[in-house]
């Protein structure tokens, strides 16, 4: 029989489901509120959308409590649906906090 020697001790982490768990809190603990636009910043994300002829764009947008940022050229402009579709991701209009021309 072979000695296991001193394990680490890890509190709250001796299940898998407990780990995605924690996890899952962490990341629910640290969601912010979606900011709100200016009259000025959502007129500037406008032009930049209505003058775009197929150059490389940094957006940034809000998901799931996070502000999260792409490069990406846009493939259309659904008005309809309301969202940008582009080469990398689909975001919805309504999303955009921020749109540039890189």
């Amino acid at each position: 029989m072979s000695d296991r020697g001193m394990k680490k001790w890890a509190p709250y982490k001796s299940l898998i489901e407990q780990d995605n768990f924690l996890n899952d809190m962490r990341h629910d603990k640290n969601k912010i509120t979606k900011p709100k636009l200016s009259n000025e910043q959502a007129e500037e994300i406008d032009r930049v959308l209505r003058e775009y002829h197929g150059e490389l764009l940094r957006m940034r947008y809000y998901r799931n409590g996070d502000i999260k940022e792409i490069r990406q050229t846009i493939k259309k402009i659904d008005t309809v649906e309301r969202i940008v579709i582009g080469s990398e991701l689909k975001i919805a209009l309504k999303d955009l906090l921020e749109v540039i021309a890189v």
